[in-house]
């Protein structure tokens, strides 16, 4: 149950970030020439060559978390019931742990004077504040 507490708790840290305003920071780099794009994100990851003779540029981001794993320990509890003892005791567990993967490729269209003219992204870590 742990797990899910965590999970929601990155999700609504994660809140006010979101694809569209991604979308719309990668849009900004239309029309800006490769040399600048080049110089902010740096070399690409991979490119591509186009029929139409234009050039796909594309970054990845790629991240692997591991979630902490909780020990939750157990009880003892001693009653007395007519003159008896009892002890019961429960033994304790373990939760939590887990992997969260992210990742993100995003490709700027550059065209053969040096353009971007178009963009494109895809994966669950393609988001911005």
């Amino acid at each position: 149950m742990r797990i899910f507490a965590v999970l929601f708790t990155l999700i609504l840290l994660a809140g006010c970030a979101t694809t569209a305003k991604y979308r719309a920071q990668i849009d900004r780099w239309k029309g800006h020439n490769v040399n600048e794009l080049i110089q902010a994100w740096g070399p690409p990851d991979t490119t591509f060559k186009m029929p139409n003779g234009n050039t796909y540029y594309s970054y990845r981001v790629h991240n692997v978390s591991n979630l902490p794993t909780y020990y939750v320990p157990g009880s003892t509890t001693v009653s007395d019931h007519g003159g008896k003892t009892y002890v019961t005791s429960s033994g304790g567990y373990r939760t939590g742990g887990g992997t969260i993967e992210s990742n993100c490729t995003t490709s700027f269209q550059i065209s053969k004077k040096g353009t971007i003219v178009g963009t494109h992204f895809r994966g669950n870590a393609c988001v911005s504040n």
